[in-house]
């Protein structure tokens, strides 16, 4: 078991680390060599819009990244897990310039829904 002082550590590290990876994978999407490609598929087309579902997805996403914190055998384990996602950030970053994708504009628009989830996804989109 960790030391109460490396779990704090650790878990406030992994909260500006997770702040600050969404600012370099935001980067890549506003700094795109070639123009972005929309993909559809009729799977995609089937599935019907939720906005319910962002809880699910936000609920779950943040706190299982969270938990991995608790599987760690000491620090040394920690850095070597947090340096292998900055190697996969980095590869998704060189992947997403140089092939940039983006989502059909029909999935950000919500017509004259509103709703708490509605407000969630719009904040995420900002």
């Amino acid at each position: 078991m960790l030391p109460p002082k490396d779990l704090l550590v650790m878990v406030l590290m992994t909260v500006i680390i997770i702040v600050c990876i969404y600012q370099f994978y935001f980067l890549t999407q506003d700094h795109m060599l070639k123009p972005a490609r929309r993909f559809s598929t009729e799977v995609d087309d089937k599935i019907p819009f939720q906005p319910a579902w962002v809880w699910i997805y936000s609920g779950l996403y943040y706190p299982v990244i969270i938990a991995i914190i608790f599987t760690m055998e000491d620090m040394r384990h920690y850095n070597l897990t947090v340096m292998s996602f900055i190697c996969l950030l980095a590869m998704q970053m060189v992947c997403f310039r140089y092939f940039p994708v983006q989502t059909p504009p029909e999935w950000r628009e919500f017509g004259d829904r509103q709703g708490i989830s509605i407000g969630f996804i719009r904040l995420g989109q900002k």
